[in-house]
């Protein structure tokens, strides 16, 4: 098994003007780096999931990254990234495949979706990203950490 990685979220904020809304959301941090910068969200405007919305789909998003709940996508993607304005998938999102391998939560081949390429990815903005390679029970403990989680 490759190398583990340490997932944590921070907060972060997406500035507002014009026809944009400010936001605060939760980045995903792993091993102390945004994941935002790795995978360049910003050059699409997309931001978390977290931290932001309705409680409810926060609350399902959670179990989807935990794998509690099926992916987001039909293809088994789950969204990572999302339209900063409305969180939906037409508008486009930085999906992931999310898997366990024995004691660790894998997430790799990070793609751009929307709603018009649900089944086909579309990887090749991402090739450079190697997949992360969590500890399960760390992962899970970094979602407990979440005051949202804690209602769920």
């Amino acid at each position: 098994m490759p190398e583990t990685s340490t997932l944590e979220f921070r907060w972060a904020s997406r500035a507002g003007s014009g026809r944009k809304t400010a936001r605060q959301y939760l980045d995903y941090m792993v091993d102390r780096k945004p994941l935002s910068e790795l995978l360049g969200s910003g050059r699409f405007d997309m931001i978390g999931r977290l931290g932001w919305g309705v409680l409810s789909e926060q609350k399902r998003t959670i179990n989807r990254l935990l794998l509690r709940d099926a992916a987001d996508l039909p293809n088994g993607r789950c969204m990572v990234f999302v339209c900063s304005e409305c969180g939906d998938i037409g508008c486009g999102a930085i999906t992931a495949t999310i898997e366990k391998y024995g004691e660790h939560i894998v997430w790799r081949d990070f793609g751009y979706q929307n709603s018009s390429d649900q089944t086909a990815p579309r990887l090749e903005d991402f090739v450079a990203i190697v997949p992360f390679n969590f500890d399960a029970g760390a992962y899970l403990q970094a979602f407990e950490n979440l005051a949202l989680i804690r209602s769920a």
